[in-house]
């Protein structure tokens, strides 16, 4: 798309938005729901959309990058769907959220919950996300 700007002198200038690259997809991407290492199903087989054991240190930034790979996951599912043509609920992304909800209190940390969040946010926003 090429938009058409005046300069201060007046003359008529065009403007290129900067071409974004597409979402690289590792070999290693979730294809699955199932691939998420979040989820899980509990003993009658429903789904438990956030199933995450915190780690065992109490350095709050490895929880953030938890949850921040936790995202990057997710979103990659996400586009891993889309590149094959899979349908994805759009309801995914609530579920995620509201088992998140449910669980937060049992936690002893925000960070898991911090970075995952801070990095959906990203992406919605810029539609990129720092690796």
């Amino acid at each position: 798309m090429t938009q058409n700007a005046a300069s201060s002198t007046g003359a008529v200038t065009s403007i290129r938005p900067k071409r974004r690259p597409g979402w690289i997809l590792s070999s290693k991407a979730p294809r699955q729901v199932t691939d998420l290492p979040f989820f899980n199903r509990d003993s009658e087989g429903r789904a438990v959309w956030w199933d995450v054991e915190p780690p065992k240190t109490n350095y709050w930034p490895a929880h953030y990058m938890l949850g921040k790979a936790y995202a990057i996951d997710l979103l990659n599912y996400i586009h891993a769907a889309r590149q094959s043509g899979e349908e994805i609920s759009p309801r995914i992304f609530g579920c995620i959220a509201g088992e998140i909800a449910r669980k937060a209190h049992t936690m002893e940390t925000d960070g898991i919950y911090a970075g995952f969040f801070d990095t959906i946010s990203e992406y919605l926003v810029t539609d990129t996300v720092s690796r």
